[in-house]
């Protein structure tokens, strides 16, 4: 939650904000403070940090390997808000995203749509962590695998 001073000014009253990014919808970006009067007042605020798009992809990967498609380890001094994990395959496959090694989430794709999308709502990564999908097919002929890790470095 945001931290808020009530400030008493004549017959107004102001607040000053101190927010994080945890007190914002990742989503929408943006912020309404309600007065009073329930009189909805707009706050503009441009989101810190760098959008980031780490992509990776492999070829003719043969069946019954783990394999790693996109890693990212998040750089010294930095904070990465994690919005999605995003991969696709050829074939019929397993997903995982894993986080220092763990698996957090796990889903299986189908014939009737081989993209996967694992959605972390502006999760916190501080630096050193290392976020990874991996993606595992048994299927007879290789798969062609591919992946994104989309989020916002502070």
């Amino acid at each position: 939650m945001a931290d808020i001073d009530k400030l008493a000014v004549e017959d107004r009253v102001r607040y000053s904000f101190r927010i994080s990014p945890k007190d914002i919808d990742k989503t929408c970006q943006a912020v309404c403070i309600e007065n009073d009067l329930s009189d909805p007042v707009p706050v503009s605020f441009a989101i810190a940090g760098t959008s980031k798009i780490i992509s990776g992809d492999q070829s003719a990967v043969i069946a019954g390997i783990n394999q790693t498609v996109v890693s990212y380890t998040v750089p010294v001094g930095k904070t990465f808000v994690l919005y999605e994990v995003s991969g696709t395959s050829t074939n019929k496959s397993k997903f995982s995203v894993e986080v220092d090694g763990a698996e957090v989430k796990r889903k299986n794709n189908y014939y009737t749509d081989y993209n996967v999308d694992f959605r972390f709502y502006g999760a916190d990564f501080t630096e050193g962590q290392v976020i990874t999908l991996k993606i595992f097919h048994n299927r007879g002929s290789s798969a062609d695998l591919q992946g994104s890790i989309i989020g916002r470095e502070i």
